[in-house]
């Protein structure tokens, strides 16, 4: 690991570069006499350390306390190199006291400084600019003898790719200063360094990490712990991984889709949300979690680009689900926390289709599984074996993963189903585990007949149906024993086949959609001993009526909100209605009450009826039908015109 003091200077050495990037072009433009960088002699550099300094300083460091503690490999290594030669000696004070190393060739107050004032006065007052303007202008090369300075090099170079506004933001915030010397931390090593595979993977860590950063400014803490417990993770996900690939698999994960997300979310984390103690509690289940993935990536090659992509979404779902069920996730020696993620990525690993999944759905399935796990933490025995976290994962990817859905319906499309489904099993647990399938059932059903429609709005019917019933068997669990997910795929497709047929537009079917599955919701016993045609006949009804009216008194908004009426007042009434009308004639005996309620309508209309009453006096006629108050359905009948004026009445008193 890359020592503390040699992090600092790091850090200063890419400030100061950053700010000398502003200036150099109006230095470079002055004609001196003095060729040079910076128009300026350039500095004496005086004699890097004799052997008797290298060895005093190495035993001095061997004797402290060193902070971060040095591995019992690199105290090996220093304790052989005391009595070998000076170039090793001098290599390995470059590494751990990098200062040191260079003698007195950084003596910012000698020749060079003063040369420096009188003739560029502004760059002497800032102590970071005039260490990198020292190494700018310096004829003899210590910069191949530093790697101190080839790591602010890279730094910076990294930090330029964001833009000037960005890296000068670096130059004033300790918060984004903290994050780099995090990475520089565990991943800015010198032996890192030296190949063109460590190199990739320092730019990998500190770009992706630095770029997550920038996403969420303004919403963060100065506070790196909770990314000091990723990167802690990332490193010991790396030794368990063969050497040869070690730094190919590290940058593979910084540079997943779901790695900038985690930053981001745990960044978050930092400003007050989740307890202190939660930071290193989630180091430990972040190290495991990786520990697994790194597993499969070994035994299982073919998934290890899905697992190096999501590793972040799985763990972000983690962090997130913290806060929605509290810190008792990270309780223990085994915290739960740990079991349900290890146990989802394995049970991802082992579906074929897992590879269809993306972000959002992967961040859901996580989050399901939490909450059903928080809520009956006895699941967690067995967790792997389950069955309603193998559904879960199953229904998901059946959906996503289905050719014939995919050549319907576009993948955003698909996969904003599947998140809205997950999010309401997150928020409703209880379902997944006392019904696995529901979520398979419920999409494929409604998918399946809507897709004919999918050109003329398919997906927004899809889920409007879907959002519709899953919120209804949230409140009203017992609907799912009563086939009410069937029925509303069978209405659903019923309303997309009218779109398709122009009979409704997208908008209208939507909305339809939305009102039939609260309206079934209230009384799905009476639509479903109709043989689930007692719904479907009457919206067909009234767009049948609502086509063959002339004045459009129920076009557009209106339409919807009468076939509400309607349905809402069949199923307050709906028995009565069975009751006093044959079953066979009650679909054609209700399109007809809609359209002599109409031909009323248009009679009454200006008098004691304006426009948007009329849906609400619709419903009402609908009640006074099923109770048997309307011998003869007939707009001309006078006991019909005298039951609609008080209804009429009524609704506009």
């Amino acid at each position: 690991m890359l020592s503390a003091e040699a992090t600092g200077l790091v850090i200063r050495g890419a400030k100061g570069l950053i700010k000398l990037t502003r200036r150099v072009d109006l230095i470079l433009a002055e004609k001196t006499a003095v060729e040079g960088p910076l128009g300026i002699s350039p500095p004496i550099l005086a004699r890097p350390p004799t052997k008797n300094q290298a060895r005093s300083a190495l035993r001095k460091l061997l004797s402290a306390d060193h902070d971060p503690p040095l591995p019992d490999a690199d105290r090996a290594e220093i304790e052989a190199a005391l009595e070998g030669e000076i170039e090793e000696l001098r290599r390995l004070m470059g590494r751990w006291c990098p200062e040191q190393a260079m003698g007195k060739a950084l003596d910012l107050d000698g020749a060079f400084v003063a040369a420096l004032r009188a003739r560029h006065p502004d760059l002497v007052e800032d102590r970071d600019l005039l260490m990198a303007a020292f190494y700018v202008s310096a004829e003899v090369d210590v910069r191949e003898a530093n790697y101190t300075w080839r790591i602010a090099l890279s730094v910076t170079d990294v930090l330029l790719d964001f833009g000037a506004e960005n890296a000068a933001l670096f130059t004033r915030d300790e918060g984004l200063q903290q994050l780099v010397a995090s990475v520089l931390k565990r991943f800015g090593d010198a032996d890192l360094h030296t190949t063109p595979s460590s190199h990739a993977l320092l730019r990998s860590a500190l770009g992706t990490t630095l770029n997550a950063a920038l996403d969420v400014r303004g919403s963060y803490a100065p506070d790196d712990r909770w990314v000091n417990g990723i990167l802690d993770a990332l490193v010991r996900a790396r030794e368990a991984v063969p050497e040869a690939e070690r730094d190919e698999f590290l940058v593979g994960l910084l540079e997943g889709r779901g790695y900038p997300g985690l930053v981001a979310a745990s960044l978050q984390m930092a400003a007050g949300r989740i307890e202190d103690g939660g930071a290193e509690s989630f180091r430990n289940v972040a190290g495991d979690v990786l520990l697994k993935v790194a597993e499969i990536a070994q035994e299982q090659t073919g998934l290890r680009r899905f697992f190096e992509d999501h590793w972040g979404d799985i763990l972000r779902a983690g962090l997130t689900s913290v806060e929605v069920h509290g810190p008792g996730l990270f309780a223990g020696q085994d915290p739960l926390l740990a079991k349900v993620l290890i146990a989802v990525a394995g049970e991802l690993a082992r579906n074929d289709d897992i590879k269809a999944l993306g972000p959002d759905a992967v961040d859901g399935v996580a989050r399901a599984a939490i909450a059903a796990v928080a809520a009956n933490p006895d699941l967690v025995e067995d967790l792997v074996a389950e069955e309603w976290l193998q559904e879960l994962i199953a229904s998901v990817t059946s959906i996503v993963a289905d050719t014939g859905l995919k050549a319907s319906f576009s993948q955003e499309g698909l996969e904003g189903l599947v998140r809205s489904t997950l999010q309401r099993f997150a928020e409703r647990p209880e379902l997944i585990v006392e019904h696995p399938g529901l979520a398979r059932e419920l999409l494929r059903g409604v998918l399946g007949k809507v897709s004919g429609a999918v050109g003329l709005g398919g997906e927004e019917l899809a889920t409007a149906a879907v959002s519709g019933a899953l919120a209804a068997v949230s409140d009203h669990p017992g609907l799912i024993d009563l086939k009410y997910p069937q029925l509303v795929a069978g209405l659903a497709g019923q309303v997309a086949a009218l779109v398709e047929a122009r009979g409704l537009t997208r908008v209208q079917g939507k909305e339809i959609v939305t009102v039939v599955t609260v309206a079934l919701a209230e009384n799905p016993t009476l639509f479903l001993e109709l043989e689930r045609k007692l719904a479907e006949g009457v919206i067909q009804g009234i767009v049948d009526v609502a086509a063959e009216t002339q004045t459009g008194l129920i076009a557009g908004a209106a339409l919807v909100h009468t076939v509400r009426e309607v349905l809402t007042s069949l199923g307050r009434s709906g028995q009565a209605a069975l009751k006093n009308h044959p079953q066979a004639e009650i679909v054609a005996e209700l399109t007809a009450l809609v359209s002599a309620g109409l031909v009323r309508a248009e009679k009454e209309l200006g008098n004691r009826l304006d426009r948007p009453a009329v849906p609400a006096v619709i419903g009402a006629l609908v009640v006074a039908w099923a109770r048997g108050e309307i011998a003869t359905i007939d707009p001309g009948n006078d006991n019909f015109r005298r039951l609609f004026s008080e209804l009429a009445e009524r609704a506009a008193a």
